[in-house]
This record gives structure tokens, sequence and C-alpha cells, in this order.
């Protein structure tokens, strides 16, 4: 392939593309719009002259013939059922199925590390509970059974806990149980509200938000509850945290910036930065989710006046739609 620009000093110039034949295709502009189309071989007027680069690279206005590895797939709440209902879909968007059909609402679904259970929230009872099923949505299990709500269930990196909060004490509290829903135990014991845990990669320690400093912030504690420590600092919310797969970089949303805006710190708060320039993921933000690789996120956003989930680098970069629908979509889990 080569580009020629031939000049004519008493008229327009012509460029025009070149392949390896010698076939060429003349590129005009209109607008803001090249566009290529064949032209004859002829010769060059002497009045003119030609300048021709040879072996240039490969022009990028083909599909990409590589695509991004499979990473699992993503659970999610839906309200296509006109009420939330749990349903999983490919990371390239493919096989939507839907998992609960129930009068209750059910929603933000979590995996378990193995990928062989979910817990999640149910309004079946009234109230909001805990519950566990398998991937096809069967074998369904009350995990919480209290006259207060339970939500924000968190699996460990081990599987053996679910992290969750409650307001069983009177206060939203960050609880731990095991995953048959025994031995509960209360982790925070503040008198402000703490909620959406997110456990550390190795286990060790637990991401929260909390507004017991005046407004939402982003705390890490150890897992027994004991060092708690505030991560963000902020006048406005910062709220949904999620620990990175490699254990180095806490992912949340943020309202300091006048708007939503997704950021990224390291454990210690230091290096903060946004990941994405201001967007609506609605008044009460769905947590960011990390693929299981670190090199992805899941977010829900606000587009054609609903919520559907997008996927972007782990860097900001790239957003890619995953579901296309008049219904809002939230809660991912991958």
């Amino acid at each position: 392939m080569g580009l020629t620009f031939v000049h004519r000093p008493g008229g327009y110039s012509d460029v025009y593309l070149q392949d390896y034949r010698g076939s060429r295709d003349l590129i005009t502009l209109m607008g803001s719009c090249w566009l290529a189309a064949p032209i004859p071989r002829t010769r060059v007027e002497e009045t003119s002259f030609v300048l021709h680069f040879k072996d240039l690279p490969p022009l990028p206005i083909s599909p990409p013939t590589t695509t991004l590895p499979k990473l699992g797939k993503i659970v999610f709440t839906s309200e296509i059922g006109y009420d939330a209902e749990i349903f999983t879909i490919n990371d390239d968007g493919s096989e939507m199925t839907r998992l609960t059909e129930h009068l209750g609402s059910d929603f933000e679904p979590t995996w378990s590390p193995d990928k062989q259970q979910i817990a999640y929230v149910s309004q079946r009872d009234g109230i909001n509970k805990i519950y566990r099923m398998d991937p096809s949505g069967g074998n369904v299990t009350e995990l919480t059974n209290n006259p207060s709500n339970d939500g924000g269930p968190s699996w460990s990196p081990l599987g053996g806990t679910i992290a969750f909060h409650s307001l069983r004490d009177g206060n939203w509290e960050i609880y731990s149980m095991t995953p048959d829903g025994s031995n509960p135990r209360n982790l925070t014991r503040n008198p402000a509200a703490d909620t959406y845990p997110s456990w550390s990669p190795d286990g060790s320690q637990i991401a929260f938000q909390s507004d017991r400093d005046g407004n939402w912030e982003v705390y890490i504690m150890d897992a027994n509850g004991g060092n708690s420590r505030r991560l963000t600092y902020s006048l406005t919310a910062d709220r949904r945290p999620a620990w990175s797969p490699e254990g180095n970089h806490i992912a949340f949303w943020s309202m300091r910036d006048g708007a939503w805006r997704l950021y990224i710190s390291d454990i210690n708060g230091n290096n903060l930065k946004p990941l994405t320039a201001y967007l609506n993921p609605g008044p009460d933000p769905s947590r960011p989710v990390w693929s299981p690789d670190g090199s992805r996120i899941v977010i829900s956003l606000i587009r054609d006046n609903n919520l559907e989930l997008y996927i972007i680098n782990a860097d900001g970069t790239n957003p890619q739609r995953l579901t296309h629908d008049f219904y809002d979509e939230y809660d991912p889990s991958w």
C-alpha cells in the first residue's frame, strides 16, 4: 500500500491510495469525512509533481481480528420483568439468562469464589433477607432470618465467610456469617451507618462505606472488625468501594467534582485519580466490579433513560455496552 500526493499549481491537488497491483483510490475530503473512490491509471502531467510514500503501515479500517479473553459470566439485577430479578450474561453480552422469578424483588447478587453459588437479597418475605442459590437458580436457601433488613452480601476470597450489612441493631452495621447463615457477628459496632463491604483478595481486610464523619466515605478494617481507618477524604459522597484482584487498588464512586466519577486509589488512599469523565450511575450507584484478572471493570450507567451495564478497561478507557434493552440493569458481580 502506498500514498501518492499529486500537486497541480493551477488546480486542486489529489491524494490517492495505490496498492501493490497499481490500483488507485482517489481520496476526497467531504465535510469531515475522507472518501476513497477508484480512479483509472493516468500519466501525471508534466506541470505537476508527485510525492509517493511506499510501505505505509496498515490502516485500521477493518474490525480487529483478536477479541478480549472471556473471563466468565456476570450476574446482575434486571427489571426486565417489571420487578427486580437476577440474571447472568456472558462478558461479551451473549446468553442473558434469568435465574429468579418471584413476586418479591431479588437483587444485589454476588458470586462465590468458585462460581458455584450466588448470594443475593430478596424481598419475597416482605423485608430484605439474604439468600443463596446455585448458578442455575436452583437450591434456594435462606441465610438470614430476623425482623430487620439485611443487604450487600460479599463472599470472602476463600468462600468461608459472607460479609453483609444489617439493620438488626437499630443502625446499619457490617456483619459476617458462614455460607449457611450461621454464626452472625457484628464487625463494626459504630452508631453511624456502615454498609457495602468488599473483601481484600487475601481475605485479611474489608473495605466499606460509612457516614461516621458526616458524609459517605470509604473505610478499611481488618477482617475481624479491628483497626478501622478512613481511606477517603471528601466534602461529598465517596461510595461503593471495590477491591482490585491484585490487592493494590480500590475503585469507588465519588461526587467530589460535583457529579459522579469513578475513582481509584491505592489501599492507603494515595495516588487518587479519576478513571472516567463525568458519568451518570443513578442516584445510588452500583458497586464497580473488577474482572477476575483485574483488566476490566463493569459498571452500571444511565443511557437512553435507563440503567445499562458497561465494561471499561481498568484505566477507564474503551467503554463497551453490555446490555441493550429498555429496562434497568445494575448490581453486577463478575
